[in-house]
């Protein structure tokens, strides 16, 4: 989201490029189980403009109100996963299989490690040693497979689960 502070209190969509007019303050409204969401630069609140809830209404920036129309409520988005196998990797870190350690932690879960990969825009990824999350290309060029497969993935992931190092999609 874009706050475009010079044409009034537009709100719109834009390429990301960690400009301040990109940074939103995400505060708890306090009485609801859900969010207020306030423009950094311009201190103006995201708004249903004229409190219309039906499909197309408009959403602008506004002065910050208590009202309902600066009520957000955030749903979990809950990736599809899809296991694809278990595969060996190579240990030299020029050659890996995958080609990013996205984070490592010893409460890793395939659900995290799922979120961690869609927030990157990867469609592969795997969890190595039960908390190392990896990703990797998908498509032509994939290389999750390129040392075969493996039989050897009995390692539980440390923050739970059973796909212990398996290799995931969505």
């Amino acid at each position: 989201m874009d706050d475009y502070g010079s044409r009034g209190d537009t709100l719109g969509l834009y390429t990301c490029h960690g400009g301040n007019n990109q940074k939103f303050l995400v505060e708890n409204a306090s009485g609801f189980n859900a969010n207020r969401i306030t423009s950094l630069i311009s201190g103006k609140r995201i708004d249903l403009f004229n409190g219309l809830h039906t499909d197309g209404a408009t959403v602008t920036l506004y002065t910050p109100t208590d009202s309902l129309n600066q009520v957000w409520e955030f749903v979990p988005i809950t990736p599809m996963i899809t296991g694809v196998g278990c595969f060996a990797d190579n240990s030299d870190t020029n050659n890996r299989a995958f080609h990013k350690l996205i984070m490592s932690s010893d409460s890793m879960t395939i659900e995290k490690c799922a979120h961690l990969a869609l927030f990157n825009r990867y469609q592969i990824f795997g969890i190595e040693n039960g908390r190392d999350c990896w990703i990797t290309e998908g498509g032509p060029t994939v290389s999750y497979n390129r040392y075969g497969a493996s039989s050897t993935c009995n390692m539980p992931c440390s923050g739970g689960g059973v796909h212990q190092t398996n290799v995931e999609g969505h």
